[in-house]
This record gives C-alpha cells, structure tokens and sequence, in this order.
C-alpha cells in the first residue's frame, strides 16, 4: 500500500530521508485524529524538513490539518509502516575508524531508525501538553472531488527549512512524535497522499545538537 525513499549526506553528519504514500493514496478512517506520523528512537535526533499532503475526498472541500508534536508515543490503531530509503545509496559519511587512523570507507546504507506510520484507523494519541507537545500548526487543505483517474487536490507544501532561526521539528526518543491529525473529522471518501522529509543523526550524549 505504502512506499517510502532514502539518504543523502550533508556536510554536519546526518542523513536525509523521505517517504510517500503510493499514487493510491492513503483511505482515511472515520472520526480521523493522528493519520501519519514520525515516531523518534532513543539514541538519535530526527529534524523534520518538509511535507507535502494532496488529497480527494466525495465531495469537494476544505480539511483543516493539525500538525502536532507529541511527548508520548501513540498506541493501538491501524496502521502500515514505511521504511524509509536512501537518497544517495553511493555513500555516506566515513565508518568509524581506531584513533590516529583515517576513516576506510563508506557506509552505504544506514536505515533510518524512526518509524513511520500512515493510520486507516485512528490511534489512541499520545499526549501533546505544552511545553514538550501540542499544535505546531493548523492549515487548510483543499480537498478535491474524487475522479477515476486523479487522486490529488490542491498542495499543502510545508518547509519548515525556510522559518528562518526556528528550530525544526525534532524527535530526540521513542516518546516523541511529530503527527499529522485531522481533528477528528469524518470525511467521506477522504484519500491522501502524503510526502515528508527528515534528518537523522546519532545522540551525542550529554549534548543538546
């Protein structure tokens, strides 16, 4: 149902990762709240970059999506994963190497470590209590009348790169969780693509980069 893409190297270390619902689309259940999400691991720092939703629906008309930064991890649910894939499947930063020795080679293929999920059935959410959760954002989505032949309304492009000196949205464990919610709404017919974007790099302990 689901596919996802892969990494690229920039000049700090990380790896830059992207996945994406199939042309198919995802079916959104009844009463929708969180329906795609990023789930952060223990140990690495995921920066979300950019995200693109398009969608259909029976009728013709304007969804509001919450983004929504959450502190614990949401449970229950259905939902399909997506393993993220490299950009740059030819290299990536050096291997590790003894001190006082050059790095060997390169490492051509790190998986992402977080998990990326698109929901058919809402989750049971988890909590989104400022200051460490809650709604980064409301935006309108213009949802367009379904067709045989074309599953895509008007774009939702969000790039968080270009909000200046902000910090990105950023996963430092498995409690934390950048979701996209439709507030609950029950929209027929609702199908949508939806593209995101994001960074990973290993914690280094006691640091806060």
């Amino acid at each position: 149902m689901l596919s996802s893409s892969l990494v690229a190297v920039i000049p700090n270390g990380e790896r830059s990762y992207s996945c994406a619902t199939v042309l198919a689309g995802l079916v959104v259940g009844a009463a929708a709240t969180d329906f795609f999400t990023v789930t952060g691991k223990d140990g690495f720092i995921q920066r979300i970059q950019r995200v693109i939703i398009t969608g259909v629906a029976t009728a013709a008309q304007i969804a509001m999506i919450a983004g929504i930064k959450r502190s614990t991890a949401n449970t229950a649910g259905t939902a399909t994963s997506l393993i993220p894939v490299l950009r740059d499947a030819t290299g990536g930063p050096p291997q590790a190497a003894a001190p006082g020795q050059a790095p060997t080679g390169l490492n051509t293929y790190l998986p992402s470590t977080a998990l990326v999920q698109a929901y058919t059935v809402p989750p049971t959410v988890g909590t989104a209590t400022p200051p460490q959760g809650g709604t980064l954002f409301n935006r309108p989505l213009s949802l367009a009348t379904v067709s045989a032949t074309v599953v895509a309304g008007a774009e939702l492009f969000l790039d968080f790169t270009t909000d200046g000196n902000l910090a990105l949205p950023t996963l430092r464990g498995s409690g934390d969780v950048f979701a996209l919610n439709f507030n609950g709404a029950t929209i027929a017919g609702a199908t949508v693509n939806v593209s995101i974007s994001f960074t990973e790099t290993a914690a280094q302990p006691g640091a806060l980069a």
